[in-house]
């Protein structure tokens, strides 16, 4: 049996349709997304994104919760107050009451959910977003701040600190 040009191009189609189509093994990045909406009336929404996987993992690995699952409504508690504990907004230095407002799951999202109010201008605000930074080395957190039509954003990692929205 001889293979003419034909054959080889077909067969070479075929096989690149089939390892296109099993799954990426490529590499996740650990990062949270976080995202701030600043109304005119003083209203502030904040969203923050996260791998469960990593959130519970983490979390379990420090002893805040009893075992690598965010399933119950206890330790999906217990992360959302983690994650307040780590994300400030502050108004000319002082920190922004932000209530906790609840948390779900979603496939492998842990979304976490705030408010808060503030009559300061955008560039009196500042942010900190610490989230799961001192449990991955890797972790970045990124904050899309939403003000005014327009998006700013801050990323953070290593030991950054506080970092002003506009500068």
């Amino acid at each position: 049996m001889t293979f003419t040009k034909r054959d080889f191009l077909a067969a070479t189609a075929a096989g690149f349709c089939l390892s296109a189509a099993l799954p990426a093994s490529a590499h996740r990045a650990a990062r949270t997304e976080t995202e701030v909406t600043l109304y005119e009336d003083g209203r502030i929404d904040i969203i923050h994104l996260m791998h469960t996987d990593d959130t519970q993992r983490a979390l379990y690995e420090t002893g805040l919760l009893e075992k690598p699952d965010l399933l119950s409504l206890k330790a999906r508690a217990k992360a959302a107050l983690y994650v307040s504990e780590h994300f400030a907004i502050f108004a000319n230095d002082k920190a922004i009451e932000l209530e906790l407002i609840g948390a779900e799951i979603e496939g492998h999202n842990y979304y976490i959910y705030q408010q808060g109010r503030t009559n300061a201008s955008l560039e009196q605000l500042a942010i900190e977003a610490s989230m799961l930074r001192e449990l991955i080395d890797t972790q970045t957190n990124s904050v899309n701040i939403k003000a005014n039509r327009q998006t700013y954003s801050l990323d953070f990692k290593n030991r950054d600190g506080r970092k002003t929205i506009v500068s």
